[in-house]
């Protein structure tokens, strides 16, 4: 059975990258970045090649990748270019898809279009990631809130950084998700991290129907 999952994020650089490994890993998954921006000719950010050198997974080249570290829609202009929704093509794959978002919901891809209209139209299932700091609670209420009132199923949520129950309780309670991982800040990011975090997110069977 062919299955999507995106990951999407309470905002930028909140470990989108790392749960996309931690998923590919544990569902043997392909993984799709679709916008990559801060390339910078290749001197810079390529989440498709860290993935693959974490989970050692199947990686389809992006649709777009701009240059400039920038919400898609700036770099896309200092590229020359214009991200034209309908050139995000799901690759085919068969098996599980790992797709991962660019920042957060609400960021535009052109001067008409956020990428959760897009999430909007796919209609898959998002793991939404959510990184402990002052304001996280509300940065990921109003996420989830944009996710329900378009009707796009939510997975689950897997928090990142130090233990705070509070914040976890607080999120959970108000807005009814089920929790996947909890995962403190990483001393080491490599394989072996990324396989463990995989086997413990099997083993607490949260993946069930995923």
């Amino acid at each position: 059975m062919k299955k999507r999952i995106v990951v999407a994020g309470i905002g930028t650089g909140v470990g989108k990258t790392v749960v996309s490994a931690i998923l590919c890993k544990a569902l043997n998954a392909a993984y799709w970045k679709p916008i990559q921006t801060g390339f910078l000719s290749g001197n810079g950010d390529r989440d498709s090649r860290d993935v693959q050198q974490l989970s050692g997974c199947k990686v389809y080249p992006e649709s777009f990748l701009l240059q400039e570290p920038l919400s898609p829609h700036a770099a896309a202009e200092l590229d020359g270019v214009r991200v034209e929704t309908q050139q995000l093509i799901v690759p085919e794959h068969d098996g599980h898809l790992v797709i991962e978002g660019a920042g957060g919901l609400m960021v535009p891809l052109n001067d008409s279009e956020l990428y959760i209209d897009v999430l909007t139209k796919w209609n898959y299932p998002v793991v939404l990631v959510s990184r402990h700091y002052l304001g996280s609670i509300n940065h990921t209420l109003l996420t989830v809130e944009a996710l329900k009132s378009r009707n796009i199923p939510i997975a689950g949520v897997v928090f990142i950084g130090d233990p705070l129950p509070q914040t976890v309780e607080a999120i959970l309670d108000f807005s009814g998700l089920k929790v996947l991982l909890e995962i403190p800040e990483l001393e080491v990011l490599n394989e072996t991290a990324i396989h463990d975090w995989a086997e413990k997110l099997l083993a607490s069977g949260a993946l069930s129907g995923q």
